[in-house]
């Protein structure tokens, strides 16, 4: 893409499986937090091109049987594939702008759960450990946010 597109910087693909959309913006709002770039695009995109993969994860248990994802809910059974895309142009924020920014990512955190109870089942003590490091990286508190992201599988 920088290539066809003629763009200069730094240019990496990132597969952290469903939740690589938000770890590339954890990764460029760091990067422009710390002035390694001055602008990014992220992009994020899932392409279901073939049934195998679909029936691989049906037979390993990883998706849900009712066609559902409740993620962060005691009926979660397993997760729902779809495709998407999903783009952002971020920024950096300089003090004397004109332009009003309409958002702003105070913090973002990515973390690994470890080990928890299977390879599929989260670890819920890793979980609030990543939403408290982004509020403490924020400097701010749970109540307050106005909007909160995350990924969570069901």
């Amino acid at each position: 893409l920088s290539f066809c597109l003629g763009l200069q910087g730094a240019c990496c693909h990132i597969d952290t499986a469903c939740s690589a959309g938000l770890s590339a913006v954890c990764l460029v709002r760091n990067a422009l937090y710390l002035r390694q770039c001055m602008s990014s695009i992220v992009l994020g995109v899932n392409l279901m091109l073939t049934g195998h993969v679909h029936r691989a994860f049906a037979l390993a248990g990883m998706t849900s049987v009712d066609g559902k994802c409740f993620t962060l809910d005691a009926r979660a059974n397993g997760f729902v594939r779809a495709e998407a895309c999903g783009a952002a142009y971020l920024q950096c924020n300089h003090a004397g702008d004109e332009e009003v920014s309409r958002s702003y990512i105070l913090a973002a955190s990515v973390r690994s759960d470890g080990k928890s109870a299977s390879l599929t089942a989260p670890n819920g003590q890793s979980q609030c450990k990543l939403i408290a490091t982004a509020h403490s990286t924020a400097g701010i508190s749970a109540e307050m946010l106005a909007l909160e992201e995350m990924h969570g599988t069901g």
